[in-house]
């Protein structure tokens, strides 16, 4: 089975498959159910051993779904198939979000390097969803080194139980929403995020006054559990040079 999702990442309806082509007119609401909710629409695919059922209401796309067939239908040539009410394999969604970094660059004066990205699915953070940025500079040799995390240790890596790390012109977005109103669970799939560090953040491990290069990695889980390859990006730091005296 397959889950087909809307532009908000919402389940609309459900493809299952059959081992034959079924015949038009055989199919019909009444040939399934979808446990806890109600089916809206039944139409074959255009590969007609596929039925498309489509929910009256949309599901969230971190629940699990189970088909029973509990009707009769009939393949082209006349064989009926009779359900019984049989369970259908729980469908889930299995597809890995995809992360599109927008931009990572060294903006106000030199003292913040900003993060832009967005990811193509409805993320809701009261579910197993998370958003982790971590952060790496390059050592002489070219490889990575994490950046540490001056005050609670081990490396720097922010994720969903960081107080509206991500933000939009039009809210904030963290793990905690019936804490703090001011921070919401849920991202609309495709919504440009961003996050920073800067100087100022003293438990930030990095070395503000010398030249670097500075990398970035996002990984995305969706609310099944789903695991984005990871998405990579570095900026060329530069540090601010600091004003002659008398400027």
């Amino acid at each position: 089975m397959v889950l087909n999702r809307d532009g908000e990442g919402k389940v609309e309806s459900i493809t299952v498959s059959f081992t034959e082509d079924l015949k038009p007119g055989t199919v019909s609401v009444e040939d399934f159910e979808v446990d806890g909710y109600t089916v809206g629409n039944i139409a074959l695919d255009e590969d007609a051993s596929k039925v498309v059922i489509t929910l009256e209401d949309a599901g969230n796309a971190g629940d699990s779904y189970t088909v029973r067939f509990v009707g009769s239908v009939s393949d082209k040539d006349g064989n009926a198939y009779e359900g019984k009410g049989i369970e259908l394999a729980g469908a889930k969604d299995t597809a890995a979000p995809t992360v599109n970094l927008t931009t990572f660059e060294q903006v106000n004066n030199g003292k913040e390097i900003i993060l832009t990205f967005s990811t193509n699915e409805v993320i809701d953070f009261a579910t197993d969803a998370d958003v982790k940025i971590s952060y790496f500079t390059k050592n002489a040799e070219g490889k990575l080194v994490a950046v540490s995390n001056k005050q609670e240790g081990g490396d720097f890596v922010k994720d969903k139980t960081w107080s509206g790390y991500l933000w939009t012109p039009s809210g904030s977005y963290s793990q905690g929403e019936e804490q703090d109103k001011n921070y919401k669970n849920v991202i609309p799939a495709n919504t440009v995020l961003s996050t920073l560090v800067k100087d100022s953040q003293s438990y930030v491990g990095i070395d503000w006054t010398k030249d670097q290069t500075i990398v970035v990695k996002v990984e995305v889980t969706d609310n099944s559990g789903n695991v984005s390859d990871v998405a990579t990006d570095e900026v060329d730091y530069k540090a601010p040079v600091a004003p002659l005296a008398g400027e």
